[in-house]
């Protein structure tokens, strides 16, 4: 897509939104590539301040930085002679003493916490919304599909209750009552959809494959978490 203003947008698309993986290049020079849900950048992305020359890593929440890495790029094509007049033309602070440096005491772990906490906090909407190409590298989800193939045959869909089986054949633990609360949270949009399931037992739990993938996708975030 190039929109009127000059930006240009090369990437993946759902329901006339940008929606996946995407590179977005503005006319200003500012360059944002990585995942987008419903028009608004969401998850792991960089994004490139042409104007400061500063490059943000990290993970993005309803279109804004949230939690990353800022850091100035090098630019190459300065030359040595224009870097020492760039020194040059600095004040002389010689007569003011040194402030100590101040950082923090353990940055990585601090950042390791951060991002945890971004993705605990947006685990079931990313779950929801995200495209499955996102959620997964492509032999993981080829991987989801010959698994759920085998249980689901031609009908294309299986009982919630079979979801445990093909879990275990892939060597991940989950108990059924649990799916049963990543099932409601994913097909509601509301506490009362999800309690007036909760009252009907005679209620078909049907899972077709993308809700399945969806459903794995929390799962593995769970265990993740509880592993680390």
């Amino acid at each position: 897509m190039i929109y009127k203003n000059g930006d240009v947008y090369v990437g993946q698309w759902f329901e006339g939104k940008r929606n996946g993986y995407g590179v977005l290049t503005k006319r200003i020079g500012d360059h944002f590539e990585g995942s987008w849900v419903s028009d608004k950048r969401e998850g792991q992305g960089s994004y490139f301040y042409a104007e400061s020359n500063k490059l943000f890593v990290g993970e993005y929440v309803d279109d804004m930085p949230k939690c990353g890495i800022y850091s100035e790029v090098v630019d190459e094509s300065v030359s040595e002679t224009e870097k020492v007049e760039n020194d040059l033309q600095m004040p002389d602070f010689d007569d003011i003493p040194p402030l100590p440096k101040l950082q923090l005491k353990n940055p990585v772990m601090v950042l390791e916490g951060a991002l945890k906490n971004v993705r605990s906090d947006r685990m079931f909407y990313r779950a929801k919304f995200m495209t499955l190409h996102v959620l997964y590298q492509p032999q993981e989800l080829n991987d989801l599909i010959v698994e759920f193939q085998e249980v689901a045959g031609e009908l294309g869909e299986i009982e919630l209750e079979h979801v445990p089986e093909i879990l275990e054949k892939l060597g991940i633990e989950c108990d059924l009552d649990s799916l049963f609360e990543f099932y409601l949270k994913l097909i509601c949009d509301s506490e009362e959809e999800m309690k007036e399931i909760r009252d009907n037992v005679e209620v078909s739990l049907k899972v077709d494959f993308e809700l399945f993938a969806r459903i794995v996708a929390i799962v593995l975030e769970i265990n993740n978490r509880l592993e680390e």
